[in-house]
């Protein structure tokens, strides 16, 4: 570990003498080490603010909210979390990995944060991604009856029950409709 916190003080003292394109990345890497050499998770965030005051290069955001994630993660910092990952959710390209971040983030505004509304609004982007993801549209049901939105719940299970019917699953079809009429 000795030798680790040598060459991080190395690096930190050697930012300034770089070029300003330059410093955001070398925090990014010095955030990375303090992280996963030293698990020194307070350190590695610290670092990963003074990356983005110095304006991380596009190529590199969705490193640094990656790595703010995995960080806050194991830091246990639960709306660091949540917003890390709607901002790495905005720049993950990937469907199923895009619907992945607005899940978790959704779980963690539920059931750390206890903010239904956040997690509401994580369910939603999710099924804006993938409107026939089953996991977003079982969360998404589960947390506005939790919440007591029955309009909404209303249109989210007329829209389910179209989706049953599409794919000719009759049984989950006539469920979700009766299930909306109850509620009306």
């Amino acid at each position: 570990a000795g030798q680790w916190v040598e060459l991080l003080t190395e690096m930190r003292d050697f930012v300034p003498r770089q070029p300003q394109g330059q410093q955001a990345v070398l925090w990014l890497r010095i955030a990375r080490l303090y992280g996963d050499k030293l698990n020194h998770h307070e350190y590695a965030l610290a670092s990963l603010g003074e990356a983005q005051k110095l304006g991380v290069p596009d190529g590199e955001k969705k490193a640094l909210w990656s790595l703010r994630a995995d960080l806050s993660r194991r830091a246990q910092r639960w709306k660091d979390l949540s917003d890390a990952l709607g901002q790495l959710a905005e720049l993950t390209e990937e469907k199923d990995k895009r619907v992945d971040c607005y899940m978790e983030q959704g779980e963690i505004a539920e059931t750390r944060l206890s903010d239904g509304a956040a997690a509401i609004a994580a369910y939603k982007k999710a099924r804006e991604t993938d409107p026939q993801n089953r996991d977003a549209i079982v969360a998404l049901e589960h947390t506005l009856r939790r919440a007591a939105s029955w309009d909404e719940l209303i249109t989210l299970l007329d829209e389910k029950a179209g989706l049953a019917a599409e794919q000719q699953e009759h049984q989950a079809e006539v469920k979700a409709r009766r299930e909306a009429a109850q509620l009306q």
